[in-house]
């Protein structure tokens, strides 16, 4: 992945993950980490870092997602910025 495809995939989980704390996590703990694995990741060189990084309790899903530019952290609207 490169940092295009990095930026564009964040942007996209953002909108997804938007108001994953309301969805119904899986019922078994075997789902609830094939969920976590399948739709957290990152990515990083020497100027950006991207995560999203997807937790599953018993009844919510919890989405914690990370962005800095150059060691600055920064907000949604300034990885959009980087694809302009």
């Amino acid at each position: 992945m490169d940092a295009k495809e990095a930026v564009l995939k964040y942007i996209d989980d953002s909108e997804r993950f938007k108001n994953s704390y309301f969805w119904s996590p899986p019922q078994n703990a075997a789902g609830r980490r094939y969920e976590e694995k399948k739709n957290s990741w990152s990515y990083s060189d020497q100027e950006l870092e991207l995560s999203v990084i997807v937790n599953c309790s018993c009844h919510n899903y919890y989405v914690t997602r990370t962005a800095r530019i150059n060691g600055k952290k920064v907000t949604l609207r300034d990885v959009k910025k980087l694809i302009k």
